[in-house]
């Protein structure tokens, strides 16, 4: 809900551009590539700072202990991948109201 809820707001602030870039002759499928993108992009930047603090946390936690591993790829990559077919799933309502702008009627009201 919350990644729906960024990437919902970050489609509405940028309805200006997105409006113009339809205008200009963007494609369809090149605004839902910029919105799908985004939330890639914040992501994939939430993955890799959070591999890094559970690597950081199972090394100082759990030093000497093998059976509590939080930082083994056979648990982060699977998350990782949930994660990302989660972020796929709540950008795809946003990305497709931005393709359903009308440029001529948001470009006349800004």
């Amino acid at each position: 809900m919350g990644l729906y809820a960024v990437t919902a707001n970050a489609v509405g602030q940028r309805r200006r551009e997105l409006a113009l870039r339809m205008a200009l002759g963007a494609r369809t499928s090149h605004v839902r590539r910029i919105v799908l993108q985004r939330a890639a992009w914040q992501v994939g930047l939430g993955l890799v700072l959070g591999i890094i603090c559970t690597s950081i946390w199972d090394a100082v936690l759990f030093t000497g202990k093998i059976d509590a591993r939080f930082a083994a790829p056979d648990v982060l990559l699977p998350v990782a991948g949930v994660l990302m077919m989660v972020m796929l799933t709540a950008s795809l309502a946003p990305a497709e109201r931005a393709t359903r702008l009308q440029p001529a009627a948001i470009l006349k009201r800004e």
